[in-house]
């Protein structure tokens, strides 16, 4: 018959842990018993993925008529627009500027408008009610005073949508049905993002040069109290082209 022997907990070996700093001091005499590993080369870092290798072979041949290190005039600049411009529809032409003050909100009437038809609507008792249902049909909402307060329950719905209504957008107005002229018409309201740049569609590939340039500079005159820093044109999918201020 085996007999049991006890073996009690002071008895039991325990395993010893090795603290932070005696890691440390081993892995240091390591390199000094080896300093040639220690002056071994870093691997060489991954190469950076260069951008255009995700982008379609139409779109790089593009980029390739546009030398991205040159600021072009203005009129050389939207003929590359144009020229770059290789989807099948009919593009927009958008312009970036770049600003130094906070807080560029506007209107503008452009001369020749955008190129796009815009669903003006006035917020009227039967609008109001077509949004608390969630119906939208409207690029631009228009609102007189008296109507703020009801609309002010959805302006979390609004607000993100870009269409509510506000004074300093134009869109708060005695007159709704002048300005619903004007926003049909090619009035646009413009606002700096959180890195100031406005960002604004001009016209459209193929409006002609003069036209998109007189949007342009409409644009660039209401922005010249704002400090303008730089200026890029780009088309809908197209490379972007630097102008010279």
């Amino acid at each position: 018959m085996e007999e049991l022997i006890e073996v009690t907990p002071e008895e039991t070996p325990k395993k010893r842990r090795t603290s932070t700093s005696e890691k440390a001091k081993a892995a240091a005499a390591a390199r000094a018993e080896a300093p040639e590993a220690a002056e071994a080369p870093l691997a060489p870092a991954k190469r950076a993925l260069d951008p255009l290798r995700l982008r379609g072979k139409r779109y790089r041949a593009e980029v390739a008529k546009v030398d991205r290190s040159k600021k072009y005039s203005l009129e050389e600049a939207i003929a590359l627009v144009q020229a770059t411009s290789s989807v099948k529809f009919d593009a927009s032409v958008e312009v970036h500027v770049q600003i130094k003050n906070d807080g560029v909100r506007g209107t503008l009437d452009l001369p020749h408008g955008t190129g796009k038809i815009k669903k003006v609507a006035v917020a009227t008792d039967e609008v109001i009610d077509q949004i608390a249902a969630g119906k939208f049909d409207f690029d631009v909402l228009l609102a007189t005073p008296a109507q703020m307060p009801k609309l002010a329950k959805f302006a979390r719905t609004l607000g993100p949508k870009g269409i509510m209504p506000s004074p300093k957008a134009g869109t708060v107005v005695d007159k709704p049905e002048e300005a619903m002229a004007a926003f049909a018409g090619g009035r646009v309201e413009y606002r700096a993002d959180k890195t100031r740049v406005v960002h604004l569609g001009v016209g459209r590939v193929s409006f002609a040069p003069a036209q998109i340039k007189e949007n342009i500079e409409a644009l660039l005159e209401v922005l010249q109290s704002a400090r303008i820093l730089s200026v890029s044109l780009a088309s809908s999918m197209g490379p972007g082209v630097k102008v010279q201020l």
